[in-house]
């Protein structure tokens, strides 16, 4: 819908002359679009602004400026919410406009205007489907209070009880409540919407279902990330020779392959973990050998946010059976930024990671790094020099990635994400471990 308003070119005028650091071929688009432009040309602008720089950089032999060009975006969209007022919004422009505050950092004006269009009277099935999942994404905006989450589960519910003329919708909404139970390694209900994640894309059409091939597979290696979590390797293998199955896309299969190889490292003897620089460790600390002790290494990193909530378990492990047997060590690289500080050399971002860690977080134990990675480089030589990294030896596949190590050297379980409710089963299996003697190999 397009809203008539006398000071439009007045507003635009100014957000040029506002935004000189911004490019002007944007704004000079937005007038063009329309003489006053709708929310969702203002979002639609915003969402390509950055797509836009990059061609017009890689035209010019310019290098890309990404994080440049996100600030920018965010900017352009924010002058351009100031247009609108949610009381006099309506109908579908209402879900535009509150992605639009979504993605401009006003949550409570995207609430608001989402709340307007679930209130507005005689909605057809349709829209009130469309308007629930938007629902959804709003109130797991950020970092949810439980009260959210819990009406993010309301208006899913919700959507589930339309028709099935709805099925895609309630696809989408199981799946973003799925993906934030995903990232927040919340295993139990992860496990149940990717699991009627799976029940709802069957019943689609074959053409529809190769639409959600994507999403399949995601929640076919989610499920397989729970059960291994919990210790059931036999029914996270099955899962995921199921996956191999059902997926037909071959790019998808390499996602399954490399979690059936990194399963099976368990029972295996592992390498010592390598690192060329080390926190809490002699300054001539080259290496760390696991056997002759319990030990427990989570892969982490400096900008994960569930590997902090994980911090505090990993302490209290420490604390409670290091005399006893258990070594805790973290294991990381550098990235070459740290929060907003960008170009960084090694030794800035080391001491930002000291201080992080051991500063901070007061990490007492040891902490492995590596160098700077280039992952870009897919020629021989680089596959070669990466597969020397303690991420790719043990096949890292999401952070934090904890590996339980016996006295032997052996892994013995591989728990990736860090959900508060696992706490209990790795003490319990910690203590049993602790227990087990030390085997001398036959001479």
């Amino acid at each position: 819908m397009f809203r008539k308003n006398h000071i439009h070119l007045a507003i635009y005028t100014l957000a040029c002359s506002l935004l000189l650091t911004l490019s002007q071929t944007i704004c000079a688009q937005m007038q063009e679009q329309s003489a006053t432009p709708s929310v969702a040309d203002c979002l639609m602008t915003m969402q390509q602004y950055p797509a836009k720089q990059a061609e017009a950089a890689k035209k010019a032999g310019q290098p890309m400026n990404y994080r440049t060009w996100q600030k920018e975006a965010k900017e352009l969209g924010g002058q351009c919410a100031t247009r609108f007022k949610v009381p006099e919004v309506s109908g579908a422009d209402l879900i535009a406009l509150s992605r639009l505050y979504l993605s401009t950092d006003k949550p409570d004006l995207a609430r608001e205007a989402i709340n307007r269009r679930l209130k507005t009277p005689n909605l057809t099935e349709t829209e009130r489907a469309e308007a629930l999942v938007a629902a959804i994404s709003v109130v797991l905006n950020g970092t949810p209070t439980d009260e959210s989450i819990k009406l993010g589960e309301d208006y899913t519910a919700q959507t589930d009880a339309l028709s099935d003329a709805q099925l895609r919708q309630k696809i989408n909404a199981h799946s973003r409540m799925a993906g934030y139970y995903g990232y927040m390694d919340v295993d139990a209900p992860n496990l149940l919407h990717q699991s009627i994640l799976l029940k709802l894309i069957a019943q689609t059409s074959e053409t529809d279902r190769q639409t959600f091939e994507g999403l399949r597979a995601s929640a076919y290696d989610h499920i397989a990330l729970v059960q291994a979590n919990r210790g059931q390797m036999d029914k996270a293998n099955e899962t995921l020779q199921q996956a191999k199955t059902a997926v037909k896309d071959p790019r998808m299969a390499s996602m399954f392959d490399d979690a059936i190889a990194r399963y099976s490292l368990i029972g295996q003897r592992v390498p010592p973990v390598k690192g060329t620089y080390w926190l809490n460790a002699p300054p001539d600390t080259k290496q760390f050998d696991t056997t002759g002790r319990v030990t427990l290494i989570q892969f982490t990193a400096h900008w994960c946010a569930p590997c902090r909530k994980s911090y505090p378990a990993m302490l209290k492990m420490h604390e409670k059976f290091a005399a006893r047997g258990l070594d805790v060590m973290l294991a990381t690289e550098l990235y070459g930024y740290f929060e907003q500080q960008y170009d960084l050399k090694p030794e800035q971002e080391l001491a930002a990671d000291r201080e992080y860690f051991t500063g901070k977080y007061k990490i007492p134990f040891k902490i492995a790094i590596e160098p700077l990675q280039n992952y870009a480089d897919r020629t021989p030589a680089g596959e070669a020099a990466r597969s020397e990294f303690n991420m790719f030896k043990y096949r890292v596949g999401g952070i934090p990635q904890i590996m339980l190590i016996d006295k032997q050297g052996v892994l013995r379980h591989i728990l990736i994400g860090w959900d508060p409710a696992n706490e209990a089963a790795i003490s319990s299996e910690i203590e049993q471990l602790l227990k087990e003697p030390v085997v001398t190999p036959n001479k």
